[in-house]
This record gives C-alpha cells, structure tokens and sequence, in this order.
C-alpha cells in the first residue's frame, strides 16, 4: 500500500505544479489541516484559496521520502523543496522545509495533515541563533 501513497503525495505535487485544482481538491480530506512553514494554517477551503489565488507553483518536489503505514493511516516525511512566485510578483522564489504528511484511506487516500518546518538556512531574519 505504500506505493499507493507515494502515487497520491506525488500527485499531490503535480497537480499543485500543473494548476490542476480539480485534481487537487480531490486528494485532499474534507477536514483537512494545512500548516504552512510561516505557521499559517489552513482548512481544505482555505488551502484551495491560496494555491489558486497566492501562489504559482513552479517545481515541488519531497526528497527523501520515509513512508510508515498504520493500517487506514499513513505519514509520509521528507524534505520538501519549492519552487514558487508569490502572487504579484515575477521573480521564483526557492523554498526548502522538512514536511510530514498524513494520509487517511477511508475510500482513497486523502491528506488529512499536513505540516511543514523551515529548514535553518532557510528561516528569515535569523542570524547566529539571534532575531534580527
């Protein structure tokens, strides 16, 4: 089954690359909880929300990858690396985080959660353990 998540987490990431929201929505639980690296969560709708409307997704890729299965669950964790432009703006902007997903197989799998940390090098206005 394993291989059945890994299909599903990389074709989460196609479908946020191809813009495909319809392919999207559907491998994402209704009672879905995002929670982006700034800290910023968001349920199914509001996820939806923001990839159309915030962000364009250039590349998105989790490396890595360590899958453990827990009968109808699954965690996925890896390190997520993004290649995004922010709305109104031009320039790509890379990402690196470490990410866990969670994956619930009810009739498919769906994310349930997801969750995403900032890899030290990564984090703003940090330097040598001191906020700037």
């Amino acid at each position: 089954m394993s291989n059945d998540v890994a299909a599903c987490s990389a074709a989460r990431m196609k479908a946020l690359v191809d813009g495909d929201l319809e392919r999207l929505s559907s491998l994402l639980s209704a009672d879905l909880r995002y929670v982006h690296a700034t800290g910023v969560c968001h349920d199914r709708a509001g996820y939806l929300t923001f990839v159309r409307e915030r962000m364009t997704f250039v590349d998105v890729r989790l490396e890595s990858k360590v899958i453990k299965e827990f009968g109808a669950l699954a965690v996925v964790t890896g390190n997520l690396k993004q290649v995004v432009v922010r709305a109104g703006e031009s320039e790509p902007v890379p990402l690196s985080s470490l990410a866990i997903e969670v994956w619930k197989h009810v009739d498919s799998w769906r994310l349930v959660d997801f969750q995403s940390t900032r890899l030290p090098g990564e984090l703003p206005n940090i330097e040598k353990g001191k906020l700037k």
